[in-house]
């Protein structure tokens, strides 16, 4: 009778591929747990180079701040010794003035030499300050590259 279902041969091998023999069940589970054992090896090493790179950002973060706070420190010196700078600068014409007069009052040999000392003194310590500064302004300019 041409009415009557029969299956086919490939509807019967369809069937079979749904259930799986003990020996492809055992590849299959073999399978999935070596993809396991790969995604947990692949978590750990991933978890592990979060941990370097974020050792590394903080170690960047605080030598960052840390050169920064150095700049800092040397800009409010390098602003000091400007001050100490022209304060001197301001105060060599005045000493300049006072040798002037005690050379026109014929003053003691002693006492002009004296402020002749002074004056050099003060004229040094203007050129070492300068020195001080510009040495500073290029350990700045070094930090900050």
């Amino acid at each position: 009778s041409n009415n009557t279902y029969h299956r086919s041969p490939m509807t019967q091998q369809a069937n079979n591929s749904n259930t799986l023999t003990p020996i492809e069940l055992q590849l299959r589970q073999q399978k999935d747990a070596e993809e396991q054992q790969h995604w947990e090896a692949f978590q750990t090493q991933e978890s592990e180079w979060r941990q370097r790179r974020q050792a590394e950002y903080a170690k960047f973060i605080h030598a960052k701040n840390a050169r920064l706070d150095q700049i800092s420190t040397l800009e409010q010196k390098r602003d000091l010794l400007s001050k100490q700078e022209s304060m001197l600068t301001k105060q060599l014409p005045l000493h300049k003035k006072m040798l002037s007069v005690l050379q026109a009052k014929k003053a003691s040999p002693s006492e002009q030499s004296k402020k002749m000392k002074e004056i050099l003194s003060k004229q040094t310590r203007i050129m070492e300050l300068k020195k001080e500064r510009i040495s500073l302004v290029e350990e700045i300019e070094g930090l900050k590259e």
